[in-house]
């Protein structure tokens, strides 16, 4: 049976690890000076080297011929871990052998002193699984382990691993294999083993790998299997991947509010055998990107092309930073419900209609709150996005956004109040504009929450009137608001608790034969589960 192109391109050495240099160096150093430890913890995502690296060391700490903390990888000793013919190494799978039984079985077997090696190692992968009891098992021979073991732990989860166990491992963190290394390994393993590739396909293969090199060398042995070139739209075929032109071209189907070509496209998409749940996944993505680029920080776009940074910016400033958030929302929403949903294309199409709706209603350049746009709301019904007149009966008013103009730059200030558009019993906080202004270099994504607010006193308390995702955001994320409060003491000298302001809803009029065909309308909207948003 032939072995899987993962296994068969397993580093054997430190210097063969892709992305984890520093990891590799510290081993190899310790190595080389003598002075390993007696227990090892490795962390990451999955595809990220733990294992890998866990059987590197244990052939280094027994191979007779290191060089430079790098085991020959020739002896018998190195061949033999490597092969899993000593006996010496073991290694252990947590998820089946969690039990307290397991690990005195390991405690007692233990005390023997090894056969072939200089030192009897112990390999336990997903070690998070362990039961509690097995993690007290554990604890005791760690705490005075003979001489001659050593123990290298393995897992995704180091939170679930209690903090007694972590105290006596030295720690490392494998961090997720960057797009150009995961790139250049595939391109090599291609190489070797005659597979056409194309550089874009390549590209896009690092991309659904998410940083997790096991992952990327078995999406390019499923490309490859058919024997045929591995070209983009291969992969994209084969993974039911999204191609970027499509996220782009939907992206700016919602900053249109062109349903018809939302709704066109994504039908597209789902007869090329796209997955409705990646599409999610890769919006979710894609607007964060877009995001990023909104408020300028492109050091987090530092794995993208310029060109694709070019394309995140024009997207950006089709966009208010709310709307942003708002998209984010309903695909992260989506991704986390189509799994269990009777009609997944539904799920998906009604996801498209709310994006729609989401940005038809709402546009510009820089989020305000208070700036009317328009008077009327949509419903998104049948495929359009209809135009509602408002039998204005106790409706709230959502913020809108204002078109893009000079009125309104990069850093918008509150627009300026009357003291009738003052609630009654609140007094505005001066200099607002400079609290802002400050979160921007310390909390970017907070800074594009802030933009647009207004913030009262009101007797011991300091009142912020924005959006309710800003209202979630801020319930959610009490750090943010510790350090909102640091900046608000600094730039304002104010020190009160922090809460939301919400106005009460208008008083809304219109005549019965209006305010009943809209309850008719509305009524029938509601029982086909279609939502309905309102300007």
């Amino acid at each position: 049976m032939a072995r899987a192109l993962y296994r068969n391109y397993r580093p054997r050495r430190f210097c063969e690890v892709v992305g984890q240099d520093a990891v590799c160096t510290t081993l190899k150093n310790q190595i080389a000076a003598g002075r390993t430890g007696h227990a090892y913890i490795f962390t990451g995502i999955r595809g990220t080297g733990k294992t890998t690296l866990a059987k590197i060391l244990a052939k280094a700490v027994n191979c007779p011929n290191t060089a430079d903390g790098e085991p020959c990888g020739v002896c018998d000793i190195c061949r033999g871990i490597d092969s899993g013919a000593i006996t010496d190494v073991t290694e252990i799978d947590a998820a089946s052998n969690n039990g307290v039984d397991n690990i005195r079985d390991l405690r007692d077997e233990s005390s023997y002193t090894p056969v072939v090696c200089s030192k009897r190692v112990y390999i336990i992968d997903e070690v998070h699984m362990l039961s509690a009891s097995a993690w007290a098992a554990m604890l005791k021979i760690m705490e005075e382990p003979p001489e001659h073991v050593l123990f290298i732990l393995a897992t995704t989860e180091i939170q679930k691993v209690p903090a007694t166990i972590l105290s006596r491992c030295q720690r490392f963190d494998l961090h997720r294999i960057t797009l150009e290394g995961l790139v250049g390994n595939l391109m090599a393993v291609s190489q070797k083993e005659g597979i056409d590739l194309e550089p874009e396909a390549a590209q896009m293969i690092a991309r659904l790998a998410d940083g997790a090199m096991r992952d990327a060398l078995s999406l390019l042995e499923t490309c490859a299997s058919g024997g045929q070139k591995v070209t983009e739209d291969l992969v994209r075929t084969l993974t039911g991947a999204v191609d970027k032109s499509y996220l782009s071209e939907l992206a700016g189907a919602f900053a249109d509010g062109d349903l018809s070509s939302a709704i066109g496209i994504t039908d597209r998409l789902y007869k090329d055998s796209m997955d409705p749940a990646r599409l999610a996944a890769e919006f979710v993505k894609y607007f964060r990107n877009i995001l990023m680029a909104k408020i300028g920080v492109f050091g987090a776009l530092s794995e993208y092309s310029d060109l694709e940074k070019e394309d995140f910016r024009t997207l950006a400033a089709r966009f208010g930073r709310h709307r942003i958030l708002e998209l984010i929302d309903i695909f992260g929403k989506l991704y986390d419900t189509i799994g269990s949903a009777p009609d997944r294309r539904l799920m998906l199409e009604i996801a498209v209609m709310k994006a729609c709706a989401v940005v038809d209603s709402i546009t510009g350049g820089e989020d305000q709150v208070g700036i009317p746009k328009r008077e009327t709301s949509t419903v998104a019904s049948e495929g359009k996005v209809l135009p509602v007149r408002k039998a204005e009966k106790g409706i709230p008013k959502p913020a809108v956004l204002p078109e893009p103009s000079d009125d309104y730059p990069e850093l918008p200030a509150a627009p300026e109040q009357t003291s009738s558009d003052i609630p009654d019993g609140l007094k505005p906080v001066e200099g607002w504009d400079r609290v802002i202004t400050a979160m921007r270099s310390i909390n970017g994504l907070f800074y594009g929450f802030l933009i647009g607010t207004k913030a009262y006193i009101s007797g011991q308390h300091l009142l912020i009137e924005g959006s309710e995702i800003f209202f979630k955001f801020i319930r959610e994320n009490k750090a943010d608001v510790r350090t909102l409060k640091e900046v608000i003491s600094k730039e304002l000298g104010i020190t009160l608790p922090i809460g939301p302001l919400k106005k009460e809803s208008a008083q809304l009029s219109a005549g019965p034969e209006e305010e009943k065909g809209l309850e008719e309308f509305l009524d029938l909207a509601q029982k086909s589960g279609i939502p309905i948003e309102y300007v």
